[in-house]
Order: C-alpha cells, then structure tokens, then sequence
C-alpha cells in the first residue's frame, strides 16, 4: 500500500464507502451500502496507473462534482491547510504591490515557524533559538498556488498517524481519545496564537496589562509571532491581515472555541506592535508550572474523583501528564476531551515510572478563559 492508496481509502472511508471485507489478490470492491455504487480498487495504485482515471471518474460522478476537485480532496485529506489572505484596495487584476506579497509570504513563514517552537513549550522570546525539533515537523510544509480573491496564500502542512493512548489502567468508566499529531498542534498554536491577539488585543481596543500578555504567551504567542503579524499589517497597502483555516478531514477539528477565519484589522497595528515589545521584556511566566494541551482520557474512580490524562509538551518533548481531579473537574474534562478543546493545567509535576504526574492540582481552565477553576 502507498501513499496514494492510503489517501485514497481514507478519503473512501470518509465520505461513507464501505472497504471491502476481504481483499483479492489485486484489490477489493468499495460499496455505498443499500445502493448500487461500487469502485474496484486496487491493492497498488500510482497516478500513472489505468485504474487511477477511472477511479476519479467515478467519484466526480458520484459527488456532482470535477475530477479536479476529487484530486484535490483526496490528496489533501490528512493536510492542515492555512490561507493567509491580505485584504486591500491595491489589488489589480488579482495582484498585489510586490514589496507586500514579498512581506506576507515572509511573515507568514515566520508566524508559523515560531509557532512550531512554541507549541512545544510557551515562550516570550525565542531570540532565535528555534526548536530543531519543531523546525523538522513543518519541513515538510508547502505554499501552493495563490487564489483569486484578495489576495490569498495556501500553506498546507501534512499532517502525520498517530496511534492511539496505551492505556493499562483498572479504573471505572474510562474513556480515552486519540492525542494531536504534532504538525495539528503547531496549526492549533497558530490559530489559538492569532486568536488570543484578535480577543485580548483588538476587541478591548487597549493596551493589553500583565495579566493579558501572560495569557498571550500561554496561547502560543512570541515576540517573532507578534512581530511578523505587524509587519504585515504595517504596510500602508493592507486593510486585513485574515487566515482561514481548512482542518484535514480525517482527523477531528480542533476545539469549535476556535474561529475557522480569524482577521486582524491593520488599526491594530500599534497594539501589536506594542505588545512585540513587551515580549521582550520577558523571560518567563511568573507562574507554577504551566502545560497546555488536549485531554485524551478521563478516568472516574469510585466512590469518587478520578484522574485525567493531558496530552502536551513539556521541556521540549512531547509527554503524557496524568492529573488526580474532583468529580465536577472530570465531568468538565470529559466534555473538553469531546470538543477538542486546550487547556492550561497549573501544578507541580513528578515522576513516576516512565509516566509523569500531578497529584495536587492548582488550576485548570480553558485556554480562553482567564480565570482558573480550582480543584
């Protein structure tokens, strides 16, 4: 099985045909169940094969839709894809001045770059220090064509398996969910990042104080993201700086907290700008030890609490922290866990075994939230 096979079955299984159960020597039959639609496909197939125009065909004609766009849905099945789009009153014939298309590439480079750096830990101030680690995850990201509109950019960023949690616990009613890829958590961090600036920056049209620059860094944001994003909306030609995001299709979208377009009016330029520079005065968040990340288990004991398991990053790598909650935490939890949502969890971590634990927490909240609900 290759690549385009893999993307093709899933893309299959995803728009609701039925695998066949056994497979032939040279493939098997798909079937939308309780009609006549059936696809023959192969155990091996490449875009050079006979087999792959006839395959296109047939779904084009079972969607009312083009071979085109049949390509395009398959191939990007498993790819998060980011359209950063600059609005403006310069645009002739679907082009923009150079100088700026030159800006909104570069930032919008930068902007992702040092989300990958951050998604593994929080930081005010990279200072160049990159994670060699998150620049490998999003090398194998890309900038397709530009599309008519305003002026739009498509960055897609593969987006890699991961298995599910091993889970060896005894414990009453568990429920666990499959963990983010690393790539999903660096395009997470990039629309929780640009996100938190629209919400504690531009809404509130003020200069943000400790607490909300705090808050910033804990979504994601740096001085290298702040200071990209006024680059772009700096420039004299540029009304909006907008990114539509276009989750891949075979893994759940992130938490529905999160906006699927998130635009930043080039009037925030100052505040912005503003806050770049208190990132740098910066070093690090004045708090217990922060985590951010998704819940990916929810274990009730009986008679009463439970724990949970947070999936994250801490010190760089990626980990596991598993967290002893009230019951009222765990019923929040198990509805987190259902909506994809971030958290923030305070408290001061330990090892055990291979594994990594709080006992006490100290507070968890939504990322959105400001304030922390204590256990």
């Amino acid at each position: 099985m290759n690549k385009l096979h893999s993307s093709l079955t899933n893309y299959l299984r995803l728009t609701g045909w039925k695998e066949p159960s056994t497979l032939g020597p040279r493939g098997g039959l798909w079937v939308i169940p309780d009609t006549d639609w059936m696809i023959p496909v192969p155990n091996k197939i490449d875009e050079n094969a006979p087999d792959w125009p006839f395959i296109l065909e047939r779904l084009a004609k079972f969607n009312n839709t083009t071979v085109t766009e049949v390509r395009r849905q398959i191939t990007l099945t498993s790819v998060d894809i980011l359209n950063l789009r600059a609005s403006n009153d310069a645009v002739i014939g679907d082009t923009i001045p150079f100088r700026t298309g030159l800006a909104l590439a570069q930032s919008g480079c930068t902007m992702l770059r040092s989300c990958a750096t951050t998604a593994m830990g929080p930081k005010a101030n990279i200072r160049g220090k990159y994670r060699r680690s998150a620049d490998n995850l999003i090398s194998s990201a890309r900038m397709a064509q530009t599309k008519i509109g305003s002026y739009i950019i498509p960055i897609y960023v593969p987006i890699s398996k991961v298995e599910q949690i091993n889970n060896q616990d005894a414990l009453i009613d568990q429920q666990v969910t499959q963990s983010d890829p690393p790539e999903r958590r660096v395009t997470r961090t990039f629309a929780q990042a640009l996100d938190t600036i629209r919400e504690a920056v531009v809404i509130p049209d003020k200069t943000p104080n400790t607490d909300a620059i705090h808050h910033l860094i804990t979504s994601g944001v740096s001085r290298e993201f702040a200071t990209a994003l006024h680059k772009i909306l700096n420039d004299k030609t540029i009304e909006s700086f907008t990114t539509d995001f276009d989750w891949a299709a075979d893994l759940n979208s992130p938490t529905s907290s999160l906006q699927t377009t998130i635009s930043i009016p080039s009037d925030a330029s100052g505040a912005v700008e503003h806050v770049a520079r208190k990132l740098t005065q910066i070093t690090e968040i004045s708090h217990r030890e922060r985590l951010t990340g998704t819940v990916i288990g929810v274990y009730r004991s009986q008679p009463s609490g439970g724990r949970i398991t947070v999936s994250t990053y801490r010190n760089g790598r990626s980990a596991n922290v598993h967290i002893n909650v009230t019951d009222s935490i765990l019923d929040s939890s198990l509805d987190w866990m259902r909506q994809k949502s971030t958290v923030v969890t305070d408290g001061s971590i330990r090892r055990v075994g291979d594994g990594l634990q709080i006992d006490k927490l100290d507070g968890i909240s939504l990322l959105q939230n400001t304030l922390l609900h204590n256990n």
